[in-house]
Order: structure tokens, then sequence, then C-alpha cells
């Protein structure tokens, strides 16, 4: 129970949100990170996170779509 608080208690890297925003956006979150995120403060920054990643995504499937039509 000890190693929950210590993970919990760090601040999670860009990297390690960025894999949370991706694993939630593909559904395929683990528990681990899910508890970590849950009760980390990082709450903004993965609301930020998702929306560009939602932008991203967006923009390439147009992009495709515009490929594919054209």
């Amino acid at each position: 129970m000890n190693d929950n608080h210590q993970d919990t208690d760090k601040q999670s890297t860009l990297l390690q949100l960025l894999g949370s925003v991706l694993a939630a956006f593909f559904g395929v979150q683990s528990l681990k990170n899910y508890r970590r995120d849950a009760n980390s403060n990082n709450a903004g920054k993965l609301i930020v996170l998702g929306i560009l990643v939602t932008i991203v995504f967006v923009l390439i499937v147009a992009s495709v779509a515009r490929y594919a039509a054209g």
C-alpha cells in the first residue's frame, strides 16, 4: 500500500501523461496508470493533452480522406 502512495505523490512526466491520454483514447488504460492519474493533480494537463491529441487525430483523418478523395 505504501508503494501506491509513493507512485501517486510524484508528478507525472509529460511522456507519462501523453501515454495515459493515448491509452485512454484507445480504451486500454491499465488500472495502475488509471489510479496514478486519478490521484494526481494533473487534470488540467490531461485535458489539454486530450484536446491536442483529438485535434491531431481529426487532422490526420481529414488529410487521409482528402488524399483518398483526390
